[in-house]
């Protein structure tokens, strides 16, 4: 709104662009109050103060190793572990929780990397184990999802192949 001057709660005047438009920097998911006041050529009008809910604009996560995940030869009935880097490149944190949806029988993810917290832009490892009960090339899913959250999440696809084991 052209002429319009918007405050944060310390009285700070918040900037506008040619049309009018405030932009605040967001740091925080919650609650904010804002106060417009009009400028008219006489006198100044101000308005109630408005709390605005503020919903961030959440930047997708990043996984940081590649996908596929390649776990290579792996011996029948034995466990290989590879880590796999999930960044959150957000100014908050958020908790996130990993699921294997394909190939459940022989990849997994260790319990305490199931469900976790990445504190705001920071990363965090999740240990991925692939464990082939016969020989032959195994794949599978994993999915990272942020909680509470539609459209947040990441699928990483794991292969790995089974081989016999060594003969002594």
């Amino acid at each position: 709104i052209a002429g319009t001057i918007f405050t944060d709660e310390s009285s700070k005047p918040i900037e506008t662009d040619e049309n009018g438009t405030a932009v605040i920097e967001i740091t925080e998911i919650g609650f904010v109050n804002v106060q417009a006041t009009k400028q008219t050529s006489e006198d100044k009008q101000q308005y109630d103060t408005a709390e605005t809910l503020i919903k961030s604009v959440f930047d997708p996560l990043n996984v940081t190793t590649d996908s596929p995940v390649k776990f290579g030869d792996v011996r029948v009935e034995t466990t290989a572990t590879t880590p796999v880097t999930v960044e959150n490149p957000n100014p908050t944190p958020v908790d996130v929780e990993t699921e294997i949806t394909e190939g459940e029988t022989v990849f997994g993810v260790n319990e305490s990397d199931s469900t976790q917290t990445i504190p705001a832009n920071d990363t965090i490892t999740i240990d991925v184990t692939h464990t082939p009960f016969q020989r032959g090339v195994s794949s599978g899913v994993m999915r990272i999802t942020v909680e509470g959250r539609d459209v947040q999440s990441k699928q990483i696809e794991l292969t790995g192949d089974g081989v016999s084991p060594r003969l002594e």
